[in-house]
């Protein structure tokens, strides 16, 4: 059987010379590979390249990373808010807004999930403590809650551990996607989604990292599954 083909975006930053080179933890490819699929990066930023690659792959998943500029959702930059990408940002609208039109299925985890709220038409918590009045530090370790009823529930139970490596968060939830998991001490953080008629989900944790016998975060479920649904989902397709 072929092996379906995922797209994955990448970040920028500058190394040792002053060229922007393209950067990103290598778990998440190894966490689609694992589960059957063939991996390849994302580098384009042009809308008709989005496309073009839309139309030769059969999913695409949204990495994390740096803030999202506020610009995208009609806001100023609060204090805390970190330093756009501008490339990065422009590169993963196009490949988002071109699977999204497609009606392909994507993943988008911790950064992915806000790219995907923004591209639908939402607007983003720029910074948590300041915006919503607590802490949510990122390396933190706590419990989300999951709807019942969920794919999440189903898979890990209404209550489960997870990872948080972000101090940003969905604000206005964009028209179409539905919460799946909440941050459980405050329920105002979205933790989890998915589109009610499009195939995408999006997860503000980082399952990459809780996968496998070496694992990064050892507390929590075995997130290997998010995986292979999301890949068996392309072999169907």
């Amino acid at each position: 059987m072929q092996r379906p083909v995922v797209l994955m975006t990448f970040g920028t930053d500058i190394g040792p010379h002053p060229i922007p080179r393209l950067v990103m933890y290598r778990n998440y490819a190894e966490a689609l590979s694992e589960s059957g699929a063939l991996v390849l990066g994302a580098t384009d930023p042009d809308g008709d390249a989005a496309r073009a690659c839309c139309a030769m792959a059969d999913g695409l998943l949204l990495t994390g990373g740096a803030d999202v500029d506020p610009a995208l959702y009609g806001e100023e930059a609060l204090p805390k808010c970190g330093k756009p990408d501008p490339w990065r940002d422009a590169m993963e609208l196009a490949y988002a807004r071109a699977f999204l039109a497609a009606k392909k299925p994507v993943m988008g985890i911790c950064r992915g999930l806000q790219i995907i709220n923004v591209a639908l038409g939402g607007t983003l918590y720029q910074d948590i403590p300041t915006q919503l009045g607590f802490e949510h530090p990122g390396g933190s370790i706590h419990e989300v809650a999951a709807r019942a009823g969920s794919t999440l529930a189903r898979l890990f139970g209404e209550r489960f551990t997870v990872n948080s490596y972000h101090h940003q968060a969905i604000g206005a939830l964009a028209p179409g996607l539905v919460v799946d998991a909440v941050f459980a001490e405050d329920e105002r953080v979205v933790e989890a989604v998915h589109h009610e008629t499009l195939p995408v989900v999006a997860y503000q944790w980082h399952p990459e990292r809780m996968r496998g016998a070496d694992r990064l975060t050892p507390e929590g479920p075995d997130m290997k599954a998010l995986f292979d649904q999301f890949v068996s989902q392309l072999k169907k397709g």
